[in-house]
């Protein structure tokens, strides 16, 4: 597992597992401010308007942070850790975007096989499901995949866009002994599907039609996870035994109308200096600052910095 890309590496401890999570280095994000005399950050997360960690500093409900405390088990001390939760449910977020976009972790869905003295003993928490019960939240599809690792295994990623239409992915993962696969996910070990769009919940489930168990490889995993942070190796299964969670991105947006209707509102959300932007698989927008400008597109004050027309 490796992370690519220009990116600075900030590690999260969270129930007694490091994770390192990728924060981009740029410019907007350095940029990014809450409302005048709001908190800017949870723990170390920086929290932009339009979201918030308190009344009055969020554009709504849907973009409140509940910024609560954990005790960190994995000091000595149990130190206490800010975490920051996505309108108060258990949905943990670790990076927000103002392009229209947040990172989230995501708990990964296992298949395994242990032998014992009695025999074979089989564990097989095998489903994990995702909801996102409210307007602003989708899936990202371009932005994530779906990952099964394992020998004989076969992952399906079952969801459902706004409209309750429903939609299935899934791949499948074959070898016949663990040291016959690649340095690759390319459906030896490892297989990867794409994630449809517009998606607001989903369930991922992992299954084995063979119960051998191969040492290391004794269990499978299916998961869904932000597409640049996973690179599959051998290494990948005894990594995947210690990782309950990965990180996901998930789009968010402005409201239910598209530009051309929210531009006539009197609570129209692009400010100064910024342009408005609609999505592609839904109906609301979400902004961005105008080339030569830069800082928050939401905020009051609008985009700042010198423009030079082209």
């Amino acid at each position: 597992m490796a992370l690519h890309g220009m990116l600075i590496l900030r590690p999260l401890r969270l129930a007694g597992t490091i994770f390192v999570l990728a924060t981009l280095a740029t410019a907007t994000a350095a940029a990014a401010q809450a409302l005048p005399g709001c908190p800017d950050y949870c723990g170390d997360l920086k929290v932009p308007y339009p979201f918030g960690t308190v009344e009055s500093c969020y554009l709504g409900e849907n973009f409140f942070i509940n910024c609560t405390t954990k005790i960190n088990t994995t000091t000595s001390n149990f130190t206490q850790i800010p975490t920051a939760y996505l309108m108060g449910s258990d949905n943990i977020v670790t990076n927000i975007s103002l392009d229209g976009e947040l990172q989230i972790l995501q708990r990964v869905s296992h298949d395994c096989f242990y032998n014992d003295r009695k025999g074979v003993i089989h564990i097989s928490p095998n489903s994990v499901s995702y909801k996102l019960q409210v307007s602003p939240f989708t899936i990202s599809d371009t932005r994530n995949k779906l990952v099964s690792i394992g020998c004989d295994t076969f992952a399906i990623l079952e969801g459902y866009r706004q409209d309750e239409e429903r939609y299935e992915s899934g791949c499948l993962s074959l070898c016949g002994r663990p040291n016959s696969v690649p340095e690759s996910c390319s459906g030896i070990g490892c297989c990867t599907a794409f994630i449809p769009s517009g998606l607001k919940n989903h369930t991922v489930t992992v299954s084995r039609y063979k119960n051998d168990s191969y040492g290391d490889w004794r269990c499978s995993y299916a998961f869904i996870v932000e597409e640049n942070y996973f690179k599959f190796s051998n290494a990948s299964f005894l990594e995947m035994a210690k990782a309950r969670n990965l990180p996901m991105v998930i789009n968010w947006e402005i409201g239910d109308q598209p530009c051309a209707a929210a531009e006539k509102s009197h609570n129209f959300s692009c400010k100064a200096n910024s342009k408005c932007i609609n999505r592609t698989n839904s109906s609301g927008y979400f902004c961005m600052c105008l080339p030569g400008y830069g800082g928050n597109p939401y905020h009051p004050d609008g985009c700042q910095g010198n423009h030079d027309p082209v």
